[in-house]
């Protein structure tokens, strides 16, 4: 992940005390390639992740395949959510519109749109959304 994504983010933030020795190191380092002591840190447990899947799995039993795994599922099942938003929000001033068109809307293709009414159709309806397809229009009831 590249420093301005990080900054434009709202990852967590977690604050640490170094002794004189580190502090010292990573300001150099910092001073030295043009950035914050934050990133240098950020790069520098990066890369100790990265480089070290052995003892993160033997001494704390973290398996990085499963992490990222798992980050991937939340990651997609907030896309998701946020694309059922999108869709009420949308529908809320529309009564139909035609798939191609929507799925542009929505940045998506318009088969991935279609998957997504298949598979979270129960869930648009408990939210107050019926929707249903009329030859190339999706419909509001």
């Amino acid at each position: 992940m590249s420093s301005e994504e990080n900054k434009s983010s709202n990852l967590p933030r977690i604050t640490v005390s170094l002794d004189f020795f580190d502090e010292t190191v990573i300001k150099l380092m910092a001073e030295k390639m043009g950035k914050s002591k934050s990133e240098i840190l950020r790069n520098i447990l990066n890369d100790w992740i990265i480089t070290n899947p052995d003892i993160l799995e033997s001494k704390y039993g973290i398996v990085s395949v499963d992490v990222r795994r798992e980050i991937q599922l939340r990651n997609n099942e907030r896309k998701i959510n946020d694309d059922l938003e999108q869709i009420i929000n949308f529908f809320k001033r529309v009564k139909s519109i035609d798939i191609d068109r929507l799925a542009e809307k929505l940045v998506m293709s318009s088969k991935t749109l279609m998957d997504i009414l298949d598979e979270y159709g129960d869930e648009l309806e408990k939210k107050g959304l019926k929707l249903g397809i009329e030859g190339n229009l999706i419909v509001k009831y």
